[in-house]
């Protein structure tokens, strides 16, 4: 009877060590839990893989991540293709588009794959490749209109015959010049003139939006609309910056120079004094009380700010004796990455108009910071697309203890 129990359990253990070994290639995908200090430049070197196949495999759709927060850092392993798939994978595919000369749009050479060249934008791209907007980012899992120089954009089947023009084109629209290009990219549009037929429901769905949220951006109480009513189609907060395109190498060479700054930084854990208090109380005022000033290029008066003029002229008048710096300098020289940020700590993002540390506000609290863009000075939210995706860390100026 052992004999018979010992066969058994032999035959079973045999069973489950082989079961696990066919299985194994079948899911061989490592992780990572992030931890302090992390990003995603500095866990893709370490892995040995890029940013793109992290964001990829973990289906981020910006660069932002979490302590805690697990990876996975290498592709799930498929089981080998049969002789019919591999049959299939060797035959040529279409060539990755390259710049076109002047005799040869990205629509000529039917390619599945676009590389973006310097002038691009995705309304350019879309109207040379006979798709929409909407049809690019959908293909490539674009949360935004951001683009740069080098990247290959997954291009559909391409259309036989032109394809109507998407409803919003053919929609007048009173912000929009009379003599605005042909290529302005229709995303952009942030209000709709109401047209005869017109609803709420048509209207959201026409624009990506709910009817709570179109209801919510125009102070409406109902749902009652009227022909020639412009409404909100886009809260410009959420918007973020004007995107432009930069190069792709000098973001890399970038990231590094940050990566490195943090890394060699002892982060703060502790909160701020009954000083430091006293002075992030004054800055939180000040801040609010200087909303909707005009955005102005080195501005830092009350007449027009920019994003480091604005935070110069707030800590100043709070007490805090610093010197009118950029965005770069005051993350690189005069302030240190904080573990747990509170209301008054300064909040830095990169690569907005220029590569690198280019654009800082003043955190608020609640995942909110308040700061001058290009709307002029006010408060937006760091779970935004555009700003979780520039996101660079909280830090404190070393003067607030």
């Amino acid at each position: 009877m052992r004999m018979v129990q010992k066969n058994k359990l032999l035959l079973l253990s045999t069973a489950v060590i082989a079961t696990a070994v066919i299985a194994a290639p079948m899911a061989e995908a490592s992780s990572y839990s992030v931890g302090k200090g992390d990003t995603l430049t500095k866990i893709a070197a370490a892995n040995k893989t890029t940013v793109n196949q992290l964001k990829q495999w973990n289906n981020l759709k910006n660069d932002y991540i979490y302590v805690g927060q697990k990876l996975t850092v290498s592709a799930v392993k498929k089981p080998a293709a049969s002789n019919t798939q591999v049959a299939a994978s060797s035959k040529p595919t279409a060539a990755t588009s390259t710049k076109p000369t002047s005799s040869q749009t990205p629509a000529a050479t039917n390619a599945s794959t676009y590389k973006v060249v310097k002038g691009d934008t995705l309304s350019k791209i879309a109207k040379a490749v006979k798709a929409t907007v909407a049809d690019i980012k959908k293909w490539n899992g674009l949360s935004s209109d951001a683009i740069y120089i080098g990247q290959q954009l997954k291009i559909g089947e391409v259309k036989a015959a032109a394809p109507t023009a998407p409803a919003q084109q053919a929609t007048p629209n009173k912000e929009v010049p009379s003599n605005a290009p042909a290529s302005e990219p229709v995303a952009n549009l942030q209000s709709y003139q109401v047209l005869k037929g017109d609803s709420l429901s048509k209207i959201a769905t026409k624009f990506g939006l709910t009817v709570a949220g179109l209801k919510n951006l125009n102070q409406l109480n109902s749902d009652l609309i009227y022909i020639g009513q412009v409404l909100k189609v886009t809260d410009a907060s959420e918007q973020g910056e004007p995107e432009v395109i930069l190069d792709s190498k000098e973001i890399i060479k970038s990231d590094q120079v940050i990566d490195a700054k943090l890394s060699e930084e002892k982060a703060i854990n502790t909160n701020v004094t009954v000083s430091g208090q006293a002075i992030y109380a004054k800055v939180l005022n000040i801040a609010d009380s200087l909303t909707g000033t005009p955005y102005v290029f080195a501005g830092n008066t009350p007449a027009g700010f920019d994003c480091s003029g604005f935070v110069k002229y707030v800590f100043s008048n709070a007490g805090l004796d610093i010197a009118r710096k950029s965005s770069n300098d005051y993350f690189m020289k005069d302030t240190t990455v904080v573990d747990y940020p509170v209301p008054g700590d300064v909040i830095f993002f990169k690569n907005t108009y220029v590569e690198g540390i280019s654009h800082m506000g003043i955190y608020i609290g609640g995942g909110q910071f308040i700061h001058a863009g290009s709307n002029g000075v006010e408060v937006s939210k760091l779970s935004y697309d555009y700003w979780a995706s520039k996101f660079v860390a909280f830090k404190r100026f070393n003067q607030v203890k």
